[in-house]
């Protein structure tokens, strides 16, 4: 007998999912780690009916019908990532991987696109309605491959719950959500809401408590009423069940159990995923941040007799007409707060679908909703209704039906707000939930004030009232180096003008500017734009009087020549240009402890790195360091620059070669074009602690080339507040990250002559690509200026030695060999190197040999040859569809990061 579909992973969930399924007349294999827990199933509750154990992955793929479905209960995380890659290699084309647990959305979207790639259809599917919900029919939120909907749906649909579909039939419980993470998003807002509900409820009851002195068999019978109009719903009456409940002494249950409260984080999710879209989530925010608060109990206990505070008034002198007005209030309240939180989950939903390309039908959503989960209710019957009538429903507060009832509520919600105040019981959701709404119907609200301080501090600009939206202005508040963000186009004399506005009257930290020292980029960022912005502060300064030098921010590259310098850095004197030595010219400031590398590399990284700086940054002889850099996507810290030029460009052996393998070994593809990396926190740890009392600051640009091949700025980004560096990170992530539509096949990168000389520079042609090329893909990397491999002669001699051969053929020479383990960085730069053989690499040099060239790993084509193959000066940037077959064109792999 062969099943129907697999399951993996017989928690209680899982369990009751095959029983459920096995009812429905499915045939069901099944498998768990623990393998005992199978047969126990098997001969326990499973016992008698169509269901399969499996030993192992193997035997379960095996009992399968084609196309196989495998369905993952798991814990979300690593555990789902490592689940896949065992099945992989068991399934065949058109089989069907289902997650069925917890993930995050942005994991499903990641494990969608990976496993299509190997030919095979992924579904993250949302499930609510906990154990008794799975046995016996839950709300199920699938999304992921699309292809795979016709081969489960029946399934599902068989398994889910059904409810009342508003027009005397009924509808089940479950309906193909979208593409990518769509389902685990949806599931995700499912629970933020449910938080939302939940908080509100309990509110309600500590109001009930604690100011009208209620009695819990009270309390109850007030929820039961209640859940027999308009808020009929589960939460509602499981309240009244739990607040009936009573102990062996015959007092509430309720009233036994400790006030802390746990969660799985899904609420949280649900609040980050709000701050990522730019959605106010503000009631079920609050609902996550009152369960932190839980949790401080004893801080609370201690707080209770210190920060004490005496009601007006105690509800139980009221009488019975004012509680029974009280109570009438309480319900609007919670009425309109549940409306609130509704809008606002919808209002999440509809932005991400508009992000994502979801289409989400809110509608048929909330139809979801009705039955098998926990927020199922009447309510949703209401929302339904008015996306129905309106699908393009700005928020959903605006409906008739539900604006009138906020209308109507509004009287007892204020009242409830301000007697919570005035006795002094928290109600965070409640005052949440009305904020929004004031907030939402306010016409103009303090933001023109919040604008002023923003442009005050950090140059955001403003808009103004009497000038046509989107025209952006500054005004110039205070003097000295000022913070800001500028953006462009920007040409030379923008460029001056924002950079006289910056320095204003050449003071920092009150103290007027005599020495100034400019850290800018070595010739290997041609493209960067600080050749120009470094030659505008070194006249401007200069000027005004002050001693200025140069120290390029050069990490283990070679010196620059003087005829680089005259060409970026063209009237500063060479005199001026001060040399870094990696290897001599630093001194320790500090240390970034084992236990903070081993948290932020989870674990894969566990020893310290020394903080070495070159030591005229820390020798107090300037009264100004200005370090100025690109931001761009970046194969070891994820986002140049900020502090890269500090701690990389000027920095010891240690942190280079440190910072260098943390990224290597937590893994390329999973750093670049990301902020808050693990090599970024180790550089903004340094910072904080050892450099926060130098007088640092940082001028950054993002760049890239226009159709002419010309360096184009697109913002100027000045200050050393963090956040400035994250506009800027904002702004090259839309300019600098190029995403493909499919694995490419063949991709043609031009490194400039006069740029590139080395692999280890033009090796940014395979960290750049790598994500976009398809497996078996060609990279051709046309290299006529490539004369060697390192920078300098031990790194390049380790190359040679080397090769890129692989990471785990490097990790493993590592071990063996002391000059390469004294020289991390280089081996990093050996494990980036490599495709791990998923694609070919073919060097097209002029001065480097055949036999230097596949020495190293690499295949090898004479640039001449390449040349007349693929005729570069005939490319466009992009795709090109020429005699040879489709080539992907690349001119400068500097100045971007090309991804599917």
């Amino acid at each position: 007998m062969q099943a129907d579909i697999g399951l993996i992973g017989l928690a209680v969930m899982g369990e009751n999912l095959v029983l459920n399924m096995e009812s429905k007349g499915f045939t069901v294999a099944v498998y768990n780690r623990t393998v005992e827990k199978v047969r126990n199933f098997v001969s326990g509750r499973a016992a008698g009916k169509n269901i399969l154990g499996a030993d192992s992955p193997a035997e379960l793929v095996s009992l399968l019908k084609k196309p196989r479905r495998v369905m993952m209960m798991v814990k979300a995380g690593t555990a789902v990532d490592m689940l896949i890659e065992t099945l992989l290699p068991l399934l065949e084309p058109g089989d069907i991987i289902i997650d069925g647990g917890n993930s995050h959305y942005k994991d499903t979207e990641r494990r969608t696109k990976y496993v299509e790639s190997k030919g095979l259809f992924y579904i993250g599917t949302g499930i609510s309605g906990g154990e008794e919900g799975a046995l016996h029919g839950p709300s199920i939120m699938p999304g992921g491959s699309e292809a795979a909907w016709p081969y489960v749906r029946d399934l599902f649909r068989k398994i889910c719950a059904f409810a009342d579909d508003g027009h005397g039939g009924t509808a089940p419980c479950c309906e193909w959500i979208g593409t990518g993470g769509a389902g685990h998003f949806v599931k995700m807002v499912h629970n933020g809401i449910e938080y939302g509900d939940m908080q509100l409820i309990c509110e309600t009851y500590d109001l009930m408590r604690r100011y009208l002195k209620m009695t819990a068999d009270e309390m109850a019978d007030v929820f039961s009423r209640w859940n027999a109009g308009e808020l009929d719903s589960y939460l509602i009456e499981i309240t009244a069940d739990i607040l009936r409940k009573k102990d062996k002494d015959g007092l509430p249950l309720v009233d036994h159990i400790l006030d802390v409260a746990g969660q799985k984080g899904t609420g949280q999710w649900s609040s980050q995923a709000a701050y990522e879209e730019g959605v106010p989530l503000t009631l079920i925010g609050e609902s996550v941040f009152s369960r932190y608060l839980s949790v401080l109990k004893e801080e609370r206990s201690a707080a209770s007799r210190v920060l004490s505070w005496t009601a007006p008034e105690d509800g139980a002198e009221l009488q019975e007409a004012e509680k029974a007005s009280f109570l009438t209030a309480l319900h609007d309240a919670l009425y309109a707060s549940k409306i609130v939180s509704y809008a606002q989950g919808c209002a999440l939903m509809a932005k991400a679908s508009e992000v994502n390309g979801w289409n989400l039908d809110l509608g048929s959503v909330a139809l979801l909703w009705r039955g098998g989960c926990i927020i199922r209710s009447s309510f949703l019957g209401k929302i339904k209704d008015a996306y129905e009538q309106n699908p393009n429903l700005k928020n959903l507060m605006l409906d008739s039906f539900f604006a009138s009832r906020l209308s109507a509520a509004q009287k007892g919600w204020r009242l409830v707000c301000a007697k919570a105040a005035e006795t002094g019981i928290p109600t965070p959701a409640f005052f949440a939930a009305l904020s929004y709404f004031d907030g939402y119907r306010a016409e103009r609200l303090p933001a023109n004030l919040l604008q002023a301080q923003r442009d005050y501090f950090g140059a955001h600009t403003y808009e103004r009232t009497d000038t046509p939206r989107g025209e952006f202005r500054h005004t110039d508040w205070q003097e000295g180096l000022k913070s800001g963000t500028y953006y462009g186009p920007l040409d030379e004399k923008k460029l001056e003008r924002i950079l006289e506005k910056t320095i204003g009257d050449y003071t920092f930290r009150g103290k007027k500017v005599r020495r100034l020292l400019i850290i800018p980029p070595d010739y290997t960022r041609y493209y960067s734009g600080a050749g120009i912005v470094t030659q505008i502060l070194y006249r401007k300064y200069t000027e005004a009087g002050a001693e200025v030098d140069i120290l390029p921010a050069l990490g283990t590259h070679a010196p620059m020549t003087a005829a680089e310098i005259s060409d970026l850095y063209a009237g500063i004197p060479q005199e001026r240009f001060l040399v870094h030595n990696w290897r001599e010219d630093v001194v320790k400031i500090g240390t970034v402890p084992a236990e903070f590398i081993s948290e932020i590399s989870d674990g894969i990284v566990n020893e310290p790195i020394d903080v070495e700086v070159n030591r005229l940054l820390v020798s107090g002889n300037y009264d100004l360091i200005l370090s100025v850099g690109q931001v761009v996507p970046h194969e070891v810290v994820g986002m140049a620059n900020r502090n890269k030029n500090i701690f990389v460009g000027c920095g010891g052996n240690s942190m280079i070669n440190g910072s260098h393998m943390l990224g290597a070994f937590y893994g390329l593809e999973r750093i670049m074009g990301l902020d808050h990396t693990p090599v970024r926190r180790v550089f903004d740890y340094a910072e904080e602690k050892y450099l926060s009392e130098v007088p640092l600051s940082y001028i950054l640009t993002v760049t890239d080339l226009d159709p002419a091949g010309k360096m184009r700025m697109h913002g100027l980004f000045v200050g050393r507040e963090r956040h400035i560096f994250e506009s800027a990170v904002a702004l090259s992530t839309q300019v600098n990250i190029i995403h493909v539509e499919k694995p490419l096949n063949t991709v043609v990168v031009m490194l400039e002559e006069k740029e590139f000389k080395s692999t280890w520079l033009g090796n940014k042609a395979i960290y750049r690509t790598r994500k976009a090329i398809a497996d078996g893909g060609e990279l051709y990397v046309l290299a006529p200026g490539v004369d060697r491999f390192g920078e300098d002669a031990e790194i390049d001699a380790l190359i040679r030695k080397y090769g890129y051969t692989g990471r785990e053929n490097i990790l493993r020479k590592i071990q063996e060999a002391p000059d390469l383990r004294e020289n991390l960085s280089a081996a990093a730069h050996l494990i980036h190197g490599s495709s791990d053989g998923r694609f070919r690499i073919t060097y097209c040099t002029r001065h480097l040999s055949a036999e230097e060239v596949e020495g190293v790993g690499f295949h090898y084509l004479p640039y001449e040859e390449a040349v007349r193959r693929f005729q570069p000066e005939q490319l466009a940037e992009g795709m090109n569809q020429t005699d040879a077959g489709d080539i992907y064109y690349i001119g400068n792999p500097a100045l971007g990061l090309w991804s599917v």
